[in-house]
């Protein structure tokens, strides 16, 4: 098996060739010493080869837990998603909790407990576990944009830029019984833990082949309407768009898919377009792309979009937004631009026209 290790180096992310997992200390030491040991990550899945996109992969169940008003309540989430895992059989000892340096908290249950081989939609049936029990107990801090296939993980006692901190160990107690100004102090310095050996719980391993099975379930059911659109796209890109806009729902080559892809999912929830059908309206344009995305990325992409408050697109919209509409930008020809008052990027949001 192989991973990916990546950092951040004067100022950019990088990301390194994968290696064998048996030469994981040595690279994670060269990662580490090469950033400085601040904002180290390693990836959440292990895959079949160093070809990665083109791998078979797992991880174990691993969540996030962020709020930046609130990092108790980001606590008290993971605590409660701890004892979902502990009903599970799975002992507290085994269970991997960090304070994650700076606005919450990750929970990770190794892969050996849940014991399965490697596949092409892993993250997506350990997505569907998670989304689960944040829904059934209401877990709002819970982060879902971090299930794509090739998500970086935090290494455990590296420094987090944003506040200085270590990225800590935690026992469960501590988790429970602990107050965040008595975690950020613990976070100061590295900590090490000795943690319970994992083991295969069998109960674990059943219920993750039934999520799969209804994860196999949707991608047939997502494949099906992707034929039923390509055979009607006229009646489902309609409407009067930004000439940035219309210049994007014909598809864009690779480099800015993704961003692009964000982008129109983002507008179309401003303009009140529900998720279901924003998803027939970018399965239909990402169609178009050359090449278009994997459909796990697309339902990663509509996540991100549709999860928590809305991201404002426009001409003064998210900042990773801006280079796009720019790029594309046609003053003359857009029916939001009044002539006469407005210069360009001036102050213009399309979901609040």
């Amino acid at each position: 098996m192989f991973i990916e290790f990546a950092g951040h180096i004067y100022g950019y992310f990088k990301r390194y060739k994968a290696v064998d997992v048996k030469d994981k200390k040595t690279e994670e030491e060269r990662v580490r010493k090469a950033s400085n040991n601040t904002d180290v990550y390693c990836s959440a899945c292990e895959y079949t080869n160093e070809n990665i996109e083109n791998s078979l992969y797992n991880s174990g169940i691993y969540a996030d837990f962020d709020d930046h008003e609130d990092i108790n309540h980001a606590r008290l989430d993971a605590i409660k998603f701890c004892e979902v895992m502990i009903q599970s059989q799975i002992p507290k000892g085994v269970l991997q909790i960090n304070f994650t340096g700076s606005k919450g908290f990750s929970v990770v249950v190794p892969k050996e407990c849940i014991n399965v081989d490697p596949s092409k939609i892993h993250n997506l049936v350990v997505k569907r576990i998670v989304v689960n029990i944040k829904k059934k107990l209401k877990l709002e801090t819970i982060d879902e944009a971090v299930y794509d296939m090739r998500r970086q993980w935090r290494l455990e006692n590296s420094i987090n830029s944003k506040s200085g901190l270590y990225k800590i160990q935690l026992t469960y107690d501590e988790l429970c019984f602990m107050n965040i100004e008595q975690i950020k102090r613990l976070a100061k310095e590295p900590r090490y833990i000795k943690r319970l050996k994992p083991e295969s719980i069998w109960s674990l391993y059943k219920d993750f082949q039934a999520f799969k099975i209804k994860v196999i379930e949707d991608i047939k059911t997502r494949e099906v309407q992707r034929k039923i659109l390509t055979q009607r796209p006229e009646k489902i890109l309609t409407g009067d768009h930004p000439p940035c806009i219309k210049s994007y729902l014909n598809g864009v080559g690779e480099g800015n898919r993704n961003k692009v892809m964000y982008l129109l999912s983002c507008y179309f929830r401003g303009r009140g377009v529900n998720k279901y059908e924003c998803e027939k309206k970018i399965t239909l344009i990402n169609n178009k792309n050359n090449p278009p995305l994997d459909d796990e990325e697309i339902i990663n992409i509509l996540d991100s979009a549709y999860d928590g408050e809305k991201r404002n697109v426009g001409c003064n919209g998210v900042g990773m937004f801006t280079d796009l509409l720019k790029a594309k930008c046609n003053m003359l020809e857009c029916s939001l631009m009044n002539h006469n008052k407005r210069t360009l990027f001036e102050v213009v949001t399309w979901n609040q026209m």
